[in-house]
């Protein structure tokens, strides 16, 4: 199709149920006169070239059910009116160039169960009136510019399963009530500025599968009763200013794919409890405090593709037994000693080794492993 802009006698279309322009190169923006159309339930023009404001006349669509306006150069507020719709289930406008605070309003739509709002320019807080919202399962607004707390009124929503806040500029805690909502599948918070504990409370979220509360400035320990979550693939929680270690109930966390505990103050040595993760494939524990060795236990995980233990206090030597579905090995700016065994020579998947600093490793294997 070509550019073409048709919305403007929008208004006249009054038996107007369901109205689809998505994927094509309609331009121009929505007229006022759109809040003619009474019986609308779905408005669907995304991936086009849609500018200009949502008209506040869309609070006069009284049937709405679905509006998808994502994908466009949409700009100006979020209307307020949209709160009068009451039958509202999906709000998708995400990637535009949206700007202001979300309406209060929005939380009198109280059928709503998505609402995508995600890489905009919005500010302001989360509305607290959110809480309201109890048949909403997914809320996505990342990468905005918002600001203020992550509501407590939020741990109302039972029925979410995705909470997406990443790429924002939030700060105050976790709501401790986090663990009211059950349904919970994917939380991602990463890159705010948060501080606090990762609350206990968080191990109750017993469908959790991805987690990711990375670079913040969140303190105190790991709670060790996330690591019962036996439905958790991605744990991610580098960057921010955790202490403590590594509980050695990481082993009952079997389903865990993804590990990311980097840049953090954690101490402690390496739990040989490891070997349980049959299903992990990325650990990345560089940048801590760690002590001991690398625990042998380690050639348990027999999918581990990525290691790396950079920047700790590690001793002892590097075990005989590694996995062989190794590809990238960093433990560079450690205290190893002793000479690297002929194993390493099996990792035949290896495409990375990186063991710069360790002087003696270097010289008393060169040999053992074809690097003279």
């Amino acid at each position: 199709m070509s550019r073409v802009s048709c919305l403007g006698k929008l208004g006249n279309c009054t038996k107007l149920v369901v109205l689809g322009l998505a994927e094509t190169s309609i331009s121009g923006s929505l007229p006022s006169s759109i809040g003619m159309l009474r019986r609308i339930q779905t408005i669907a023009i995304y991936a086009t070239l849609l500018s200009g404001s949502i008209p506040e006349a869309i609070g006069d669509c009284s049937e709405l059910q679905n509006l998808y306006l994502y994908q466009n150069s949409i700009s100006g507020p979020i209307p307020r009116r949209i709160g009068e719709l009451k039958k509202l289930r999906s709000l998708l406008l995400w990637q535009n160039s949206m700007v202001g605070a979300i309406p209060d309003e929005l939380g009198s739509c109280t059928e709503i169960t998505v609402i995508d709002l995600s890489e905009n320019l919005l500010t302001g807080s989360i509305p607290r009136s959110f809480g309201n919202l109890l048949k909403l399962e997914e809320l996505q607004l990342s990468v905005n510019q918002l600001s203020g707390t992550l509501p407590v009124e939020i741990t109302n929503c039972t029925a979410l399963t995705h909470l997406e806040v990443d790429n924002n500029g939030i700060s105050g805690e976790i709501p401790a009530g986090i663990g009211n909502l059950r349904s919970l599948t994917l939380f991602f918070a990463w890159q705010n500025n948060m501080t606090g504990n990762i609350p206990e409370s968080l191990s109750e979220c017993e469908n959790l599968q991805a987690l990711d509360l990375s670079y913040n400035s969140l303190f105190g320990s790991i709670p060790k009763q996330i690591f019962g979550l036996q439905n958790l693939t991605k744990l991610l929680v580098l960057r921010n200013e955790l202490s403590g270690f590594i509980p050695p109930d990481i082993g009952n966390c079997t389903n865990l794919y993804r590990l990311r505990l980097n840049g953090n103050r954690l101490g402690g040595t390496i739990p040989s409890e490891i070997e349980k993760l049959k299903s992990l494939n990325f650990i990345d524990l560089s940048n801590n405090l760690l002590v001991g060795g690398i625990p042998p236990s380690v050639s348990g995980c027999e999918n581990l593709e990525f290691l790396d233990l950079h920047s700790n206090g590690i001793t002892g030597s590097v075990p005989d037994t590694l996995p062989k579905s190794l590809q990238y090995v960093d433990v560079s700016d450690n205290r190893l000693t002793g000479p690297l065994t002929h194993s390493i020579g099996s990792l035949i998947e290896l495409t990375k080794l990186n063991l710069a600093k360790e002087s003696t490793l270097w010289r008393n294997s060169s040999r053992d492993i074809g690097m003279q």
